[in-house]
C-alpha cells in the first residue's frame, strides 16, 4: 500500500479524525477534508498537464499546503522534487538543472526566483500556488520510468556535491 492508498483507507475509516494539525486553528484538516483537498488539487494539476511519471518541482514553504500538494502530485503518480524555499536562487536553479523536471509548482513569493527554469510563463492555479512547464536541462537516466519514483531529494551526502537521491 502506498501513502495515497493509506490516506484513502484512513479517510474512509475515520473521516473526522484530524489528519493535519497546524499551529493555527485554520490549518487543521480532518482526513475527509485532506482527501478532498488532495483530490481537487490533483484534478487541477491534471488539467495543467501533470501526469504519471512526471517529475514536479515543489517550491513551497513547509506546512499544510506543502503536505497537500505533495499528496496531490502523488495522487497523479508523479514524483515530487522539493525545491527548498530557504535555498539561494543559484541553489534552486541547480536543483532545476540537476533533475529533468516536467513542471514546477511555486508559492506566490517564489515564482519570480524560479522564472529562469520555466519553459512558459507560470499560471496561478489558486490563491497561493503557481504552475509552469519546466525547461529541460537534461534527460532522465535510462530506466528511470521503471523505478516509479515518488520523491527525489537533493543532498550533498559525503561528497559535498549536491545530487538527487530517489
Amino acid at each position: 500500500m502506498n501513502l495515497v492508498e493509506l490516506l484513502d483507507a484512513t479517510a474512509a475509516r475515520q473521516p473526522e479524525h484530524p489528519a493535519i494539525i497546524g499551529p493555527a486553528d485554520d490549518e487543521k484538516l480532518s482526513y475527509a477534508q485532506f482527501r478532498t483537498w488532495v483530490d481537487e488539487t490533483a484534478e487541477v494539476l491534471s488539467r495543467h498537464g501533470v501526469r504519471k511519471g512526471h517529475c514536479v518541482g515543489l517550491h513551497c514553504p513547509s506546512g499544510r499546503n506543502y503536505i497537500c500538494l505533495t499528496y496531490a502530485i502523488w495522487r497523479l503518480g508523479a514524483c515530487v522534487v522539493p525545491i527548498p524555499t530557504e535555498l539561494s536562487a543559484e541553489e534552486k536553479m541547480r536543483v532545476c538543472e540537476g533533475i529533468a523536471l516536467d513542471y514546477i509548482l511555486s508559492d506566490r513569493g517564489g515564482k519570480g526566483k524560479l522564472a529562469p527554469a520555466f519553459a512558459e510563463p507560470s499560471q496561478g492555479i489558486d490563491g497561493f500556488i503557481w504552475i509552469a512547464p519546466a525547461k529541460r536541462f537534461r534527460d532522465r537516466p535510462p530506466g528511470f520510468d521503471q523505478v516509479n519514483a515518488a520523491f527525489i531529494r537533493f543532498t550533498s551526502g559525503t561528497t559535498g556535491t549536491s545530487k538527487g537521491v530517489v
